[in-house]
């Protein structure tokens, strides 16, 4: 995979007021499923760069500057209101993680679920949750003037405080998964012919089973049709 889906928060250059959210897929250097959640960690500066750039390219007339610098310092000044929201594989199959982490200084244990496109993926996305409910504010870093990329200085901090156990596993059937088939089959037993109740008696198990035994490889698996938001704001 070499290319990242970003989330990117307009801001009034005055007033700090969310003016909306803008989405944008760069391409940046090949990436696995192994190298997650580092990679995109350590990244995230120049994924917000890159983003801003290409984000404020939608509404920057080129053939309006005297200058190639001129141009690139206007880009340079929209990207400076464009504030790093989130960042995902794009176009991939997406799957559910139960995921553990602890909290620095003795601050406790975390235990969520999160969604990836692979086991890193989920990792990434938990160590951000993490760092949200730790302390990192983008809200507030947006309202007091702090830049785009502080914050994500900021929020790189705060990821690398955290730390995430070994719990971490794509979520299987669980018990109230088995406890919605026993109330449907119970239904259709009070309520249904013997033949659709046998039916949803092999189709429900085999699927309940097929589940819980499933093995699912940890690999990015890409989807067929390629999606991008547009954007609906001017900056």
């Amino acid at each position: 995979m070499n290319k990242v889906q970003v989330s990117l928060i307009e801001v009034h250059p005055v007033t700090r007021k969310e003016l909306g959210e803008h989405e944008v897929v760069i391409d940046i250097d090949e990436y696995g499923a192994r190298d997650l959640p580092d990679f995109f960690k350590d990244n995230l500066g120049d994924i917000r760069t890159w983003a801003a750039k290409a984000v404020a390219s939608r509404f920057v007339d080129y053939d309006s500057f005297g200058s190639d610098s001129a141009y690139l310092d206007r880009l340079d000044q929209v990207g400076e209101l464009l504030y790093l929201s989130d960042v995902s594989v794009p176009n991939a199959e997406v799957r559910p993680y139960d995921i553990e982490g602890i909290y620095p200084d003795d601050g406790g244990i975390w235990a969520d679920m999160e969604h990836g496109s692979c086991l890193g993926e989920a990792q990434f996305r938990g160590l951000w949750t993490m760092s949200v409910n730790n302390g990192f504010d983008l809200d507030a870093a947006i309202k007091s003037g702090v830049s785009p990329d502080k914050a994500v200085s900021g929020l790189q901090t705060y990821m690398d405080d955290q730390e995430l156990t070994g719990m971490c596993l794509p979520r299987g059937p669980r018990v109230e998964d088995a406890e919605a088939l026993l109330s449907k089959l119970s239904e259709m037993a009070r309520n249904g012919g013997e033949a659709d109740l046998r039916q949803a008696v092999v189709e429900g198990a085999a699927d309940f089973i097929g589940r819980l035994n499933e093995d699912i490889p940890d690999v990015i698996v890409e989807l067929s049709v390629e999606t991008e938001a547009s954007p609906t704001s001017a900056l």
